[in-house]
């Protein structure tokens, strides 16, 4: 005779920790295989997925290797489930950037990558090309020295006393 409890019927919010050996547990995957629901971790690591009795949960990145728990009744009753992440390095020989077809290596790449001249006011032989910008204590003293007649701004100074006269 076989006995049937409410977790086969109903399922639970299940809540959790990845961690790892370096830390960077931040946005690992959580998929229920089961329910096909998912989630991402926190920054911390931390999930709440819901599961029930017998879902395969399914933890990865691109980091880590892949990790698969199956629920159990204790981790159901389980308030916070620990999950440990084991590194997973991939090395390659040889990676190719396109559109530019990049090795990698940059004496090679630099013979054949193309690029186009840098326009700049200089370059283009402008005249404001080596123009220094004013600072502002230069622009306000510029202001405040301006022809009366012209602008606001000596009559401005004159009333307020920005600028006294000497």
């Amino acid at each position: 005779m076989t006995g049937l409890s409410a977790q086969d019927f109903f399922s639970d919010e299940l809540q959790g920790r990845v961690y790892s050996k370096d830390g960077d547990v931040a946005a690992t995957h959580v998929l229920n295989t089961t329910t096909k629901k998912a989630t991402i971790t926190n920054i911390d690591g931390f999930f709440t997925i819901v599961a029930k009795l017998n879902d395969t949960l399914v933890f990865s990145a691109v980091q880590y290797k892949r990790k698969e728990i199956v629920i159990t009744p204790s981790l159901l009753e389980s308030k916070l489930l620990m999950i440990p992440l084991e590194e997973s390095l991939t090395e390659l020989d040889e990676v190719v950037v396109m559109p530019y077809s990049l090795s990698g290596n940059i004496a090679s790449d630099l013979k054949t990558l193309k690029t186009e001249p840098v326009i700049t006011a200089s370059t283009m032989g402008l005249p404001n090309a080596y123009v220094v910008p004013m600072t502002k204590a230069e622009r306000e003293f510029k202001a405040a020295t301006a022809n009366p007649y012209m602008s606001f701004d000596p009559l401005i100074n004159m009333i307020t006393g920005r600028k006294k006269n000497a």
